[in-house]
């Protein structure tokens, strides 16, 4: 459901498609995809990046470190 993403989005006044929405499920993913917000996959938890990356994403790390400058060296 992608009613939590939504409402948040619209309480910081944001628009969905400025938004990024990070997770590490199935669930997430197809909650990014039902808002139209973009999706970053992380594989660190028990979905594969492989399943991750059957939904629309912007990227697939394998970890959360990989968000931070130092974890894309």
């Amino acid at each position: 459901d992608p009613e939590g993403l939504i409402t948040m989005a619209s309480r910081l006044n944001i628009a969905i498609s400025d938004c990024v929405y990070i997770g590490d499920s199935e669930v997430d993913a197809r909650a990014a995809q039902s808002a139209d917000m973009p999706f970053i996959g992380v594989s660190s938890g028990t979905t594969t990046a492989d399943a991750l990356g059957k939904y629309p994403h912007r990227a697939i790390l394998d970890g959360v470190n990989q968000l931070t400058s130092k974890g894309r060296s």
